[in-house]
């Protein structure tokens, strides 16, 4: 202990030195009892000090040995709580004045204990510990008689902060330890259950290293559970497309993105580490905190190889079925025995009626009839057919009114759960009917909803359709005859000629967009068809025309979707950018611009590097190679130079490919994080501080507890010097008697 400067303590040693040896030096007086009693009242004066001292030396080591017993019990993990609890009970007595008359209660948490001795009695202190309203920790300790009066009571102050301190630790060490018991049975249980269910479990951090994989897992991937932990997913969970070979994108990146629940492709297979292939079915979620932070990404998937190959054969079996059915040159339908529609057409019926599929099951077996043969078609559903039946002699109409002869073929079937037939269509018209057929195919295309005109090489029009000649506000008369100038404007004699000539030697298109005027002057534009046809020794064109006016309207609604999504890019805090394969910019944001104080023009066709922090540079180049292998993304930080000067920039990078699968472009999206790492700075600082703070004070402990030992050697050799100073005094007493 350092000295408090009193004169007796530091010099009443020396002085009382001096002056017995002056006494001894001199002769006997009258004087000399005197002085001998002075000297022995100052000794006694000295005693005393020394003797409180001492005493106070002595409770301040027993503070501290209760302090550091105490701690070195709760940091023993191998002790448990009721032990704690038991050895607190009988430490504390043993750092108070009284020891013997000392009783002491604890109520911590659950737990409640007390020395066999205690009684509530009027010389108690009590200390509590709160988180919030819930008391962690009671002490109280008790006299169980009348002490002398001290500080407070019969305790001394000391013993109030040493109470406190003992209350205020044993309350964290052993909230800390529920909380950590807590944790391990959570942990135990999530283990168990994880190693309970049937399907397999991987669960990793936000970098994609695992944290977790269950048995299941484990089997399936090949892996043990302990060398897989802390390796990056795609390292153990090797997932492919099993219809092109190439390798799936695992869903972690895309959950950590999104936040959301991601399942994997319907061909998804899991190739082992021993190189055993499974099919599988899964699917990721996010791991959030408390916070709502997400800390992690668990999968959940299962070995469906036998499902997946049984489905697939039966997908095979259903397919060559539906193939036979859908391609077989000649009509064919199935229709429902009860209400008689049409439940599924192939599509030799659809290009020999001429329904699209969707009319056709919009409509029933009678629509196709004549009206005046449906009470024919209708007793013979009443009477019932065979399982297999061939008829002759049935009349049907196609799409364009043409009425066909046909001879049915039919069997009993079960589709989608409903009696049905099958039926196959021959058309047994006779060469007869030609002409007729040839009429009503006519009438179609007059009556078709697309006009239909056939021009000669000047221009003149031969012929146009009734739909041609309404859409334009001509008759089909007034048409016939004029020239193809007059309704489409960008045509002249000259140009006309010239666009023919590219169409037939295939250097143009036969296909594009043009523009038509009505007889009233307006114009729409329109898509144009040239198709020719070489009949017998002559070369015929006809030309098929579709008004497109409502297609370039839903064109432009696209057109100003897109922008809307380009104002959306524009308008984000984030910043975005679009550099091609050598880092030139493609495209920047707004926000981006005004991040770095630069115009757009000044930007584009400039490479980024050179804002980078020259420290960075490497790191971001190496970083960016892994865009060229998949999952063709990457995540990255680094320092730019911006207008406000150097800020630290976080950037989710993603290639893009071309059908070749080539990279042809990167798109960046960036957030200034300076904010975020400067808060990381001042952490790994303050920790810094906290640990030079913590060094310091054991040092000063240490020192203390130096110095007590000091102080204490020094106290025995004092009480060795006092004795021989009192046995000079007898000596010198006997002498003078």
């Amino acid at each position: 202990m350092k000295s408090d400067g009193s004169p007796l303590k530091s010099n009443i040693g020396k002085t009382l030195k001096e002056r017995i040896n002056g006494l001894l030096n001199k002769e006997h007086d009258r004087r000399s009892d005197a002085k001998f009693q002075e000297l022995l009242e100052e000794m006694n004066q000295y005693q005393q000090e020394l003797d409180q001292k001492s005493q106070s030396l002595e409770k301040r080591a027993k503070e501290l040995s209760a302090l550091y017993k105490l701690i070195q019990y709760t940091e023993d993990r191998s002790v448990s709580s009721d032990s704690i609890l038991q050895q607190v009970l009988s430490l504390i007595p043993s750092a108070w004045q009284y020891p013997e008359a000392t009783g002491v209660r604890l109520h911590v948490g659950e737990k409640t204990g007390q020395t066999s001795n205690f009684k509530e009695t009027p010389w108690m202190l009590t200390e509590e510990s709160y988180t919030g309203d819930r008391l962690l920790a009671k002490v109280e300790v008790a006299y169980l008689e009348k002490r002398p009066e001290a500080d407070e009571g019969p305790f001394f102050k000391e013993e109030r902060n040493l109470l406190k301190a003992i209350t205020t630790h044993l309350s964290r060490c052993l909230e800390r330890r529920s909380m950590e018991e807590v944790r391990r049975e959570s942990e135990e249980n999530l283990r168990i259950t994880l190693n309970s269910i049937g399907d397999a479990v991987i669960a990793t951090d936000v970098k994609g290293a695992i944290t977790r994989i269950n048995p299941v897992a484990a089997q399936l991937t090949g892996w043990n559970p302990e060398d897989a932990a802390g390796r990056n997913l795609e390292e153990v969970f090797h997932i492919f497309n099993s219809v092109t070979g190439e390798p799936a994108r695992s869903p972690v990146s895309k959950v950590i993105k999104t936040g959301e629940v991601v399942g994997l492709a319907n061909h998804t297979k899991l190739v082992s580490k021993t190189g055993v292939e499974y099919q599988i079915a899964d699917s990721g979620a996010p791991i959030r905190n408390g916070q709502g932070e997400i800390t992690g990404v668990v999968l959940v998937f299962r070995d469906v190889t036998d499902a997946y190959q049984m489905h697939e054969m039966l997908k095979e079996r259903e397919q060559g079925y539906r193939v036979m059915f859908e391609n077989n040159p000649q009509p064919m339908w199935i229709y429902d025995l009860e209400t008689l529609a049409f439940l599924k057409v192939n599509y030799a019926a659809i290009n020999h009626y001429g329904y699209s599929e969707e009319e056709f099951c919009g409509m029933t077996i009678k629509d196709i009839r004549p009206e005046e043969d449906i009470p024919v078609l209708m007793e013979s559903v009443r009477l019932g057919a065979q399982e297999y039946e061939r008829t002759r002699g049935w009349r049907h109409f196609k799409k364009n009114g043409e009425l066909i002869f046909v001879e049915i073929t039919s069997h009993a079937v079960v589709f989608n759960k409903r009696p049905a037939r099958h039926v196959l269509v021959t058309d047994v018209t006779e060469r007869k009917q030609a002409e007729f057929r040839l009429e009503l195919t006519q009438f179609g295309i007059d009556h078709a909803q697309v006009g239909v005109f056939q021009v000669e090489e000047d221009g003149t029009i031969i012929y146009a359709n009734h739909y041609a000649a309404k859409s334009l506000g001509y008759s089909t008369e007034e048409l016939i005859g004029s020239s193809l100038f007059t309704i489409a404007p960008p045509f002249n004699a000259k140009n006309f000629h010239k666009h023919r000539e590219g169409i037939k030697s295939k250097k143009k298109r036969n296909t594009f967009i043009s523009t038509h005027r009505r007889k009233d002057g307006t114009e729409f534009p329109v898509e144009v068809t040239v198709n020719y046809f070489q009949y017998k020794d002559k070369l015929l064109s006809f030309s098929f025309v579709k008004d497109v006016t409502e297609q370039q309207k839903a064109e432009k609604a696209l057109r100003e979707s897109e922008n809307n999504y380009r104002l959306l890019v524009e308008n984000q805090s984030d910043i975005v950018v679009k550099v091609d394969v050598e880092g030139r910019f493609l495209f920047v944001s707004p926000s981006y611009c005004r991040m770095f104080g630069k115009t757009e023009e000044e930007l584009l066709g400039k490479t980024f590097m050179p804002l980078v922090h020259e420290e960075d540079q490497r790191s971001t180049a190496e970083a960016m190679k892994k865009l060229y292998k998949p999952p063709y993304r990457v995540s990255l930080e680094q320092r730019a130079m911006t207008k406000e000067g150097w800020k630290w920039l976080a950037w989710n990078d993603v290639a893009l490919l071309n059908d070749e699968g080539k990279i042809v472009g990167i798109i960046g999206v960036g957030r200034d994080i300076t904010e975020q790492k400067k808060a990381e700075a001042d952490l790994l600082e303050l920790k810094a501080q906290l640990e030079i703070q913590v060094d310091e004070k054991t040092k000063e402990l240490q020192e203390r507890v130096d110095e007590l030992q000091r102080f204490y050697d020094a106290t025995i050799e004092r009480e060795f010097r006092i004795k021989e100073l009192r046995d000079e005094i007898e000596k010198l007493k006997e002498k003078n008697a």
